[in-house]
């Protein structure tokens, strides 16, 4: 006899006629397609993971931030390979003619979804899933993003050249001095690097990066899970500078006031400005940090420009 299924619920009818009671083990008959390896593929068909524009980049992170496991179940069913669609069909066909036999099934595809997103929506597949999922976001954070920081060109106006940072600190400038620079201040000259996310100042130590900071706080928050997984494996990553997307995400803020730092011989050179004004983020500087000078800097010409002075602020009081 043949038989036709076109629904979940015939399929459930179907057993109960004849005093079947597996159905709920057999609408997992395929439950071994949910696995890492299958879901890279839905992900890598399904977004083509490769660098584009930043648009586009924007867009596809957005798209998997809201996809769900139910897209999942979809792709498996119309959209992966052809293999892959045979298997499906052929072993739930397989386990009814087990279950019930002496019939010949057919199940359309409609039913096919319906059984399997019957199961795909328990606790522990939506779990991996979402691992894998976030993945993918942290892939998109670290590179679709990277140029979305305002990086403030600082003009040189008096043309004096500055060989290291002891001279840089030990000079009498004023606000909205500028000066060339000749040293290093980034990861292997500066003392320690810092974040400044919405009035916060999150400090790093020495040899730390700005990736590494963001990941201590998570740490210190009792936030482990949250740590982006291209983090945990290290290299690279580490060493360039968190997304805004990434920032916003990890620290719970949206449209948030970013900025990124170096201190080195008591002064701050704060390199990125996001959505805060120098003078705001320079303050704050002068409040919590124990230094004597904030400036304004941008590595692309090696030129800075003076923000506080020291008799506004020393760690919180008026001097």
């Amino acid at each position: 006899m043949n038989i036709e299924f076109d629904s979940k619920q015939q399929v459930e009818d179907f057993f109960k006629e004849n005093n079947n009671n597996n159905f709920n083990s057999f609408k997992h008959t395929v439950d071994f397609l949910f696995n890492d390896d299958m879901f890279k593929k839905f992900f890598m068909n399904k977004y083509e993971i490769e660098p584009y524009e930043d648009e586009d980049n924007e867009y596809t992170y957005n798209n998997i931030k809201n996809v769900n496991i139910s897209e999942f179940v979809d792709w498996l069913v119309n959209e992966s390979t052809y293999e892959i669609q045979e298997q499906i069909s052929d072993k739930y066909v397989d386990a009814l003619e087990k279950e019930i036999p002496n019939n010949k099934y057919f199940i359309t595809e409609n039913c096919l979804v319906e059984l399997i997103d019957s199961f795909a929506n328990e606790n522990s597949y939506i779990s991996d899933f979402n691992n894998m999922k976030k993945t993918y976001m942290d892939y998109f954070e670290r590179n679709a993003f990277s140029d979305e920081y305002n990086y403030h060109v600082v003009k040189d106006k008096n043309g004096k050249s500055i060989n290291s940072a002891e001279e840089l600190n030990e000079i009498k400038d004023n606000i909205g001095d500028t000066h060339n620079i000749n040293f290093g201040y980034d990861y292997k000259d500066r003392d320690y690097a810092f974040i400044y996310v919405n009035g916060e100042l999150l400090e790093g130590e020495k040899w730390q990066t700005h990736a590494q900071i963001l990941e201590n706080y998570l740490i210190d928050n009792d936030r482990e899970e949250d740590i982006p997984e291209d983090y945990k494996h290290g290299g690279d990553v580490h060493y360039s500078r968190p997304s805004k997307k990434r920032v916003e995400r990890l620290m719970e803020e949206e449209d948030a006031e970013i900025a990124f730092g170096h201190v080195i011989d008591n002064m701050a050179l704060v390199e990125v400005l996001n959505g805060v004004s120098e003078d705001t983020v320079a303050k704050t500087c002068m409040k919590e940090l124990n230094i004597d000078k904030v400036y304004l800097t941008n590595h692309l010409n090696n030129v800075v420009k003076r923000l506080a002075k020291y008799q506004v602020y020393k760690k919180g009081m008026i001097v």
